[in-house]
């Protein structure tokens, strides 16, 4: 999101509908029901929050996983309009506000407790091992 000055500086998505409506816009679900076809993704569609409209959409992965190219349209592919988005560095998410990351990033897995191994049983103090 791109906030200008003098906006609200936490919108929320007056014009969706269903159980988005007054949705707040940052954390959006506006991507739904793609299926991946190698490096497409196919039968979707995306959520423009500006006006709430929902389009069709299909989506492509570059060769090298840096960019996505997403397309939104009506009816046929030829009816729309495409955008490029770019992958963020991975240091780029040190600049996220922290509540940011917790409310809409999922925890990593946890990793499974270790098994402890029963320990031998002890001998007596003074008991020669046989």
């Amino acid at each position: 999101m791109f906030i200008k000055p003098g906006d609200n500086p936490n919108p929320i998505c007056t014009k969706c509908t269903g159980d988005q409506k007054n949705a707040p816009s940052l954390g959006l679900t506006i991507i739904k029901g793609m299926k991946r076809n190698g490096m497409k993704f196919e039968d979707g569609t995306i959520l423009d929050p500006r006006d709430g409209k929902v389009y069709d959409a299909v989506m492509e992965l570059s060769p090298d996983g840096q960019k996505l190219t997403v397309r939104g349209y009506l009816g046929i592919t030829f009816l729309g309009r495409s955008q490029v988005w770019k992958r963020l560095p991975q240091t780029a998410l040190a600049e996220v506000d922290p509540a940011v990351i917790a409310a809409h990033m999922p925890a990593p897995p946890e990793k499974p407790a270790q098994k402890q191994q029963p320990s031998p049983p002890q001998r007596p103090k003074g008991a020669a091992a046989k």
